[in-house]
């Protein structure tokens, strides 16, 4: 029986290495969306899933470094998959252009494409603006004349039933928690500077996702580099 299931998990491992490759070639938005939020390809994420599951719960309990770092692998790979599988049920990323106004605060934003009930635009549960825009570029003197050195929208974010909007600092790679939401500082109008591309995502797996990447980086390390010197070894 755990033969069969090896087998099974062996060719499902090979579908999803060929699905993610297909897109990667491809490289398109809509291929993506087309080959991995299809109905059929959700059942082999959860065939693998439930197979790996059952061969840790059928696996004889053994009590050794090597044996630890073999189940944090496998647990890693099921939570990633369930983390990744939550964000496909409920998750969401926007891509958004907002103008820089120190009178306008938006509640509802427009979709640059439909999401997947053929929505144009996302309600937000919150009042988003941009009231400022700063840029530095670099000087002769670095060699590099006009090259964006740092960049800083200022947020205005009226929720929670506040009168007053809360101002928030928003730089590349430092993005603000609001509301479930992680809005990313991404880009700006290079010619007049009069507004600024913000990307919205929502992850609700995302610390399961993270940490079953963690589980799987600390138990292929204690597999692979820990030394093995028995398969008795005990912990």
């Amino acid at each position: 029986m755990r033969k069969v299931l090896y087998l099974i998990l062996l060719v499902l491992s090979a579908v999803m290495t060929v699905l993610t490759v297909i897109t990667s070639v491809l490289g398109t938005a809509g291929t993506e969306q087309s080959v991995f939020h299809s109905t059929w390809v959700v059942f082999v994420f959860a065939a693998f899933v439930l197979i790996q599951l059952v061969c840790l719960f059928t696996l004889k309990p053994r009590f050794s470094v090597y044996y630890a770092g073999f189940y944090l692998l496998h647990i890693g790979l099921v939570l990633t998959l369930v983390g990744c599988f939550v964000y496909y049920l409920v998750g969401d990323v926007v891509n958004v252009s907002i103008p820089v106004d120190r009178t306008a605060v938006y509640s509802e934003i427009l979709r640059e494409e439909p999401d997947s009930s053929g929505n144009t635009t996302l309600k937000l549960g919150f009042g988003l603006g941009v009231t400022d825009f700063k840029v530095e570029k670099y000087t002769e003197e670095t060699g590099v004349t006009g090259t964006d050195k740092h960049y800083e929208a200022t947020l205005q974010i009226l929720a929670n039933g506040k009168r007053v909007p809360e101002t928030v600092s928003l730089t590349v790679n430092h993005p603000h928690h609001q509301n479930g939401w992680k809005i990313y500082l991404m880009n700006y109008d290079s010619v007049t500077q009069s507004s600024v591309q913000l990307m919205l995502k929502k992850d609700p797996g995302e610390y399961v996702t993270l940490t079953g990447l963690w589980f799987i980086i600390i138990g292929t390390f204690v597999m692979c580099l820990l030394r093995r010197k028995g398969a008795g070894d005990t912990v």
